[in-house]
């Protein structure tokens, strides 16, 4: 097996790519099974208390036949991946995996150039050269794959280049080529960073209200009333105050235009929610108050008028109270003008 290393020496076609990668799997193979071996014969010596038997030999093969097996892993790998990339349905191609991928067959390689010499170096040489030219058109490729691109982003980039563009599952990198996209790769890339900038500003609603999700008032038993009151508020009153001030940074976002109706939707929620729970809070204070006051039949017989004035009240309370039974979520309870009005009044 001594004698592999010396013929892929000799082994340098890039176009063979697959006969030396079943050629590296065989060598890859049989070198496993005499490290099993080894480690068998070496498991059987210990256990007969003999002198356990050293392999340098296999290890220096290992060692020495790993670039080569390397080297034709890389081109295999590349070569597969090539034309699926070049010829695939553009919306299957992940820009990060194929730049990661690019960046480690581009230091796998160079590494091997450090290492071999002669035909195998050149293979290398080959494959640079290749991931070097794909390389190129990486910028295009995130650029049209980006994720906030919609209709309107390709109807502008349509536009801009005088002939219809969109990267949908016909599309592929061989047709952006024919097309020259990347000549116009300046007017793609500001389509697209605009489209990116869209994109954030709706991620950030969306987290904005998902952020509510399971958000609720919580309350706790007032005494001897038979009713409670709001607790807990100080977790609900930071999320309110930053999302009101994101909110208002967004509005004054230039990329707002395709969000804006519902963006100030969603402003005039929150805002409503904090109105709701300033009032809320309000009113439980006077609630508090006033309770044990008007819970004395003296003060009732004294104060009659005041009294059922309290007592319309403290039904209205008390019923306010009961409802967060059926459903506490902030962003149900807290938006309903309704029951704003009623806090109101």
């Amino acid at each position: 097996i001594s004698a592999v290393v010396d013929q892929f020496v000799e082994q340098g076609d890039i176009n063979a790519v697959e006969e030396r990668l079943a050629y590296v799997q065989e060598v890859e193979s049989k070198l496993k099974s005499l490290v099993e071996k080894s480690e068998l014969y070496q498991s059987r010596e210990e256990l007969f208390g003999m002198a356990m038997t050293e392999y340098p030999q296999l290890e220096s093969i290992q060692k020495a036949f790993e670039p080569y097996g390397n080297m034709w892993k890389m081109c295999a790998e590349f070569s597969r991946s090539l034309p699926e990339w070049m010829d695939g349905p553009f919306t299957a191609l992940d820009p990060e995996n194929v730049t990661n991928l690019m960046d480690t067959w581009y230091r796998g390689v160079m590494k091997a150039m450090k290492t071999l010499s002669g035909p195998p170096q050149q293979v290398c040489e080959a494959l640079k050269e290749k991931i070097v030219a794909f390389q190129d058109n990486l910028p295009l490729i995130i650029a049209l794959r980006n994720p906030g691109l919609r209709d309107r982003h390709w109807t502008r980039m349509s536009n801009d280049l005088g002939f219809p563009v969109k990267a949908d599952a016909s599309f592929s990198v061989t047709r952006a080529l024919q097309l020259e996209l990347p000549k116009h790769l300046a007017i793609i890339e500001e389509v697209s960073e605009y489209a990116s900038k869209e994109f954030s500003l709706e991620r950030t609603l969306d987290k904005m209200q998902g952020d509510w999700t399971g958000v609720e008032f919580e309350t706790m038993a007032w005494r001897e009333t038979g009713s409670t009151i709001l607790k807990g508020l100080d977790e609900t009153q930071m999320l309110l105050d930053d999302q009101i001030v994101k909110t208002q940074s967004m509005r004054s976002s230039p990329y707002i235009g395709p969000f804006e109706d519902r963006v100030k939707l969603w402003e005039k929620k929150i805002n409503t929610i904090q109105e709701v729970m300033d009032e809320w809070l309000k009113c439980q204070q006077g609630w508090l108050y006033l309770e044990p006051i008007f819970g004395s039949d003296d003060i009732m017989q004294q104060m009659p008028t005041e009294g059922r004035k309290f007592k319309t009240v403290d039904t209205t309370w008390r019923k306010t109270m009961e409802k967060l039974k059926t459903t506490a979520e902030v962003l149900i309870v807290g938006a309903d003008e309704e029951l704003l009005a009623s806090l109101n009044k």
